[in-house]
């Protein structure tokens, strides 16, 4: 960024140094010789300062073709011949990641026309792959006539790579028709219907309906390499295909198409890239083709998770799909999506993305009193989490009848949960004060050295404020249940109105509230409970005011 600027200094910099040092030594009258040999040393510095930063500058483009990868964010000095000839050389590399480095480069610098067309006779599919994509952004006639030779080759990824390069060039896919002689290769095949369309031999319909029977008939590895073949092919009948070859649902030929819809994405492409969301295999290209979408993206998203048609396994990874769009819209989407979605684990989702979003870019910002909200219901769970599992805890003491295994689980039920409402906490707490570091806070209250706890109190002492402050104090206090509810009880007390002499009717009451809970998880290890034991909880429901409300069970309340 700066060579230009630091070039102009130091060469007129140099420039005026260089005159008064001589000005100086002629007013010293030590002769020609003494300035002879000052300029001979003066030579000879100027020469090893300058091999040694020849390597340094060398070294730059080998570490990065030694990583096998190029960061396309960093600023990188112009190519000059010396770095040229390196990426050259990197070509004859029997690294393939490092080749694979070295084209990525000569695409990054817009040099792919310097690349040698004899590189797609490469021995790896992973390189010719790689030199297709590059080779194809450039107009030269070699190219497809070299490809041509590939179409014969045993191996079906460097054939589909040959197949994309010609399609794209009318007068060699007519020598591939006429010469071509492993027509039943499915790949092939396709890749003819395709040909023919473009130049116009067949119509949008017939050409749909004959690339239908090739995927009938094509093994999965042949529509793989299809796909392949298909990538970066902007024609109406491409882009059907490859959302046909993915409603098939195979795992690793979504993966492919993935990788081709992200070459060049389409806003038709919307309803299959969010449905490959849920394949783990085809997920980072989905995602990548989400975001090259921009706004028309985000959106989708949005309104895909909150209609609630989606599958669970599709709906929790939109969240984290939406983080990297960046910019204050995906934050106000996923602050909506927190709002409105249900399911627990999702929202929990929803909050990790929009820390991150907002620990990427602290400028973007997120409404007060909705942080504030969310910080004091998940508060009142935690609370409500204590006091449920210290009555079920004091029943099993008490009650021979009690000490169950359907007690235990209920009670780590309810101790998951607590422990889940305190993330969430101070996640959004993390959120609320982006300057002070929450997450060593927090991190600190969980472990096992007591010193280290009471310096994260003192730390979270200073951070929080408002009505809860004194309770969150509280719950994260080395104290008893009992004490710590205690505590608490002044900001919220769920089990006001209860008979604390009577453990049974206190925890039934209890119960009642679970049962009725809006939580699945809650609900369903209560109704267990009741089985298991066989109790009534309404038996006890005489001569008390006061029960918990079922919907204080559910997940912290949307505000």
């Amino acid at each position: 960024r700066f060579k230009t600027v630091l070039e102009g200094i130091a060469q007129r910099g140099g420039q005026a140094v260089a005159s008064l040092a001589i000005i100086g030594y002629s007013m010293l009258e030590y002769g020609t010789s003494g300035l002879a040999i000052a300029v001979l040393a003066l030579s000879t510095i100027w020469m090893v300062l300058g091999l040694r930063m020849r390597r340094g500058y060398l070294d730059l483009f080998r570490d990065r073709l030694s990583s096998g990868r190029i960061d396309a964010r960093a600023d990188i000095p112009d190519l000059d011949l010396s770095a040229l000839e390196q990426l050259l050389r990197a070509l004859n590399s029997q690294d393939d990641d490092t080749v694979i480095a070295a084209l990525s480069m000569f695409s990054l610098y817009r040099r792919s026309h310097i690349v040698p067309a004899l590189i797609l006779y490469h021995p790896s599919s992973r390189v010719v792959g790689k030199a297709a994509d590059v080779l194809s952004q450039t107009d030269r006639v070699d190219v497809s006539g070299v490809a041509g030779r590939l179409v014969s080759s045993h191996d079906p990824a460097s054939r589909a790579s040959a197949l994309r390069l010609i399609v794209s060039d009318p007068e060699q896919f007519r020598d591939l028709q006429e010469g071509v002689e492993v027509r039943d290769d499915p790949v092939i095949r396709g890749m003819l219907v395709l040909g023919r369309f473009n130049v116009g031999e067949l119509g949008e319909d017939e050409a749909k309906r004959e690339l239908s029977e090739v995927f009938r008939e094509a093994s999965a590895e042949a529509l793989c390499g299809l796909a392949q073949a298909m990538r970066a092919n902007t024609s109406s009948v491409a882009m059907w295909a490859l959302v046909e070859m993915a409603s098939l649902g195979q795992p690793e030929l979504c993966s492919e198409v993935s990788r081709s819809m992200a070459e060049v994405p389409h806003s038709s492409y919307l309803p299959t890239l969010v449905h490959m969301l849920g394949l783990r295999i085809a997920r980072p290209e989905a995602r990548r083709a989400l975001v090259a979408l921009g706004d028309e993206a985000l959106r989708y998203l949005e309104e895909a998770a909150l209609q609630g048609e989606l599958q669970r396994r599709v709906l929790r990874h939109i969240p984290r799909s939406i983080s990297p769009f960046r910019g204050q819209r995906a934050v106000d989407s996923l602050v909506r999506m927190y709002q409105q979605i249900e399911e627990g684990y999702v929202r929990f989702k929803v909050l990790r993305a929009l820390g991150r979003l907002l620990a990427d870019d602290p400028k973007l910002s997120i409404d007060t009193q909705f942080l504030e909200s969310q910080l004091e219901a998940c508060l009142r769970r935690m609370i409500l989490m204590i006091d449920c599992r210290a009555s079920a805890m004091a029943l099993r003491s008490r009650r021979r009848r009690y000490q169950h295994p359907a007690m235990d689980l209920l009670i780590d039920t309810l101790r998951g949960k607590e422990s889940n409402a305190m993330e969430r906490f101070f996640r959004f707490l993390a959120i609320r004060h982006p300057r002070e570091n929450i997450h060593v806070v927090f991190k600190g209250l969980m472990s096992e050295d007591s010193r280290v706890r009471a310096g994260s109190r003192e730390l979270l002492d200073n951070v929080i404020e408002g009505s809860y402050r004194f309770a969150a104090r509280a719950l994260v206090d080395d104290l008893t249940d009992r004490d710590k509810l205690a505590r608490a009880a002044y900001y919220f007390d769920p089990s006001a109105g209860f008979n604390p002499l009577d453990v049974e009717a206190s925890f039934m009451l209890r119960l009642r509230g679970m049962l009725g809970s809006s939580s699945e998880t809650i609900r369903l290890v209560s109704d267990y409970v009741v089985e298991q034991l066989g109790m009534d909880p309404d038996a006890h429901e005489e001569g008390y005011d006061n029960a918990l409300d079922p919907d204080l069970f559910a997940q912290p309340e949307r505000a």
